[in-house]
This record gives C-alpha cells, structure tokens and sequence, in this order.
C-alpha cells in the first residue's frame, strides 16, 4: 500500500540521513551526500574502506530483513582528483556491484577507459557479494594479526613480498580458464612459505590459515581483492 512505501522510505532515509553519522564517528571521512537510500563519502582510504563494511553491518541489523541489500562501489583516487571525477568513477563502480547481481561490493578492481577526456570505469561482472568481501576482510585481519609486526603506525609482513605477487598471478589464471596449474602452483607457493617462516616458529600457523582459506577452489578468484588491501 502507499502507507507501506512511505513508512520504508522514511525509515531509508532514518539510516542514511541519521545513522550514518554515528557510524562514521572518529573516522577520517567526510559524507558529501547521504539521504534518501544512497550515499557518497571521501576520505582517508582505508577508513573509507573500513566505513563501508560498517554500513553494511548496521544496514542489515536496521532491516531485519535479507531481502533489503546495499550494493557498493569504492575507489581509491589520487588526492588531486577533481571530486566530480571520484563521484563518476565509483557511481561506475557501484552499477558494477549492481550489474554483478547486487548485493555486492566492488572493491579495488577496476579498469579505466578514457574516451574524449572522459574517465570513466568499465563495469564488471564478477564483483563479490558482502559475504565473500568480509571473507577477504576476515583473511587481511588474520594475516595482520599472526604474520604481521607494527611498527611507527605501520604494518611489516613477515611474509615474502612475492607471495602477493604469486597470489595475483594464481587468481587471474584461475580466471582465465586454467584450474590445475594454477593450483599445483598455490601448493607449491603454500609449501615454500611454509620452509621460510619454519625458523620464526609460524610454520604451524601458517599452515592452518592456508589449509582453512588458501587452498580452497572457491577462494581463488577473491586472491587479487586480498593481495591489493595487503599492499
């Protein structure tokens, strides 16, 4: 009825005129349009990145209801980018999320076209739904926590700087078609991690985070979202 869309578009715009601020408190990040049921917030990139998932979190929390999803797009931009051009480029990516099947959140993948000066985004059709995005998120805080050391603000892996490279390389031939070499492959990349870090004691470590996530067939094609969060 129309008492019914009026009760949920007042209730929308509850949660992105009035919630929202208390979920983006303390956080580097500033909300250049919120209402109604869409969004736009720039800031520092990882409280950007960190925002959207808090979003998604109190969203389905406000709802109650698995049928009301948000789909996401998020941009990582050079500080000098003409905010007209950021607000195009993750409205791109965000049809991209859309054109994926919704519920999804299309993060650091991108591919830029020029046309007439025009930058704009190609959209995708592979983005991950939330519930794989908190996968990825889930992996970065685990390879943060145990192969990780924080120091002046920063993080240092302990991990071979080649093993991002070698992730990436494994997932977009995972993409393109080749299942066994790619795998034969992680297992082999699996298994020289593991000699290097037998010496700092995180052999057995290592080896239950790969087992859990790394070597599963269904993880693959979310490597390349991990490997660029890592960087």
């Amino acid at each position: 009825s129309l008492s019914r869309i009026a009760t949920l578009s007042r209730f929308l715009t509850i949660f992105f005129k009035l919630y929202i601020d208390d979920i983006l408190k303390g956080k580097e990040v500033a909300v250049v349009y919120s209402g109604g049921d869409d969004a736009f917030i720039v800031g520092a990139w990882s409280d950007v990145l960190e925002s959207a998932f808090e979003i998604q979190e109190k969203f389905s929390l406000f709802t109650q209801n698995p049928s009301f999803t948000i789909s996401a797009g998020y941009l990582v931009c050079d500080p000098k980018e003409p905010l007209y051009q950021m607000a195009k480029m993750s409205g791109d990516m965000e049809e991209s999320a859309k054109a994926s099947g919704r519920n999804r959140f299309a993060f650091f993948l991108k591919e830029r076209k020029t046309k007439d000066e025009d930058l704009s985004i190609e959209v995708r059709k592979e983005e991950p739904l939330w519930v794989d995005c908190f996968k990825i998120k889930r992996w970065k805080e685990e390879i943060l926590r145990d192969f990780a050391e924080l120091k002046d603000g920063h993080y240092e892996l302990m991990l071979p700087r080649s093993l991002l490279y070698r992730l990436l390389e494994i997932s977009r031939g995972w993409k393109e078609g080749e299942k066994i070499y790619p795998y034969i492959y992680l297992i082999y990349v699996v298994g020289r991690i593991r000699e290097s870090l037998r010496k700092k004691g995180l052999e057995d470590k290592w080896m239950n985070f790969a087992r859990a996530n790394l070597l599963k067939t269904e993880n693959i094609p979310l490597f390349t979202h991990l490997v660029y969060w890592l960087d």
